[in-house]
């Protein structure tokens, strides 16, 4: 019959388990601080562009909505022109 490994073995290998849990959990404490810090990363980078885009899209859609307001009040001048002329005829 096999007694198992000897006393010595035994005693090292229990003193050892508790190193190897503190090992495996300095490796997931790693792998959850560099997801956290890759998760930031990521939301940052994604708050940055859109706030640019959406920067970029309000000055377009301002400089676009400047354009029809002086094409309307340019068409309601030359009406009131129009009828102003009609009028005094």
């Amino acid at each position: 019959m096999n007694p198992g490994p000897p006393r010595s073995l035994r005693v090292s290998l229990q003193t050892a388990l508790p190193k190897s849990r503190g090992l495996q959990t300095r490796i997931v404490v790693a792998f959850v601080a560099l997801l956290c810090t890759l998760q930031i990363a990521a939301f940052a980078i994604v708050h940055v562009t859109g706030a640019t885009t959406t920067e970029e899209n309000l000055a377009h859609e301002l400089i676009t909505g400047e354009r029809v307001f002086n094409r309307v009040l340019d068409q309601s001048a030359d009406q009131l022109a129009q009828g102003a002329r009609i009028l005094s005829s």
